[in-house]
């Protein structure tokens, strides 16, 4: 009969794993749409199940990608910003000249 007050089973978090790191990678792409992270994240997920991630690791992945995320979407609002404005700016000055060059 096991001691109850024994130390739980180890189940510290996985060593360095080479493959997953370069799964990791492919998947990400270059991280500029969200297709890249979902990519990433289903890998994350994946990686998690088979034990090759702990769920800190895991955790900390999904936090990054929300925040990626996010970034995605205020440099979306930033452009469209920039583009109102610009379009404002084009309004306030008129609509352009014509000069025309007629021959004599």
């Amino acid at each position: 009969m096991a001691d109850p007050l024994s130390a739980p089973p180890d189940v510290s978090a996985p060593q360095y794993d080479p493959a997953l790191a370069s799964d990791l990678l492919d998947a990400a792409g270059d991280l500029t749409s969200a297709g890249d992270v979902n990519r990433v994240l289903r890998t994350v997920y994946r990686a998690m199940v088979e034990r090759r991630l702990s769920s800190k690791d895991a955790g900390v992945l999904c936090y990054l990608a929300q925040t990626i995320l996010h970034t995605h979407r205020a440099a979306a609002c930033e452009q469209k910003l920039e583009a109102e404005a610009a379009a404002k700016e084009a309004r306030r000055n008129g609509p352009p000249k014509l000069t025309w060059n007629l021959p004599r």
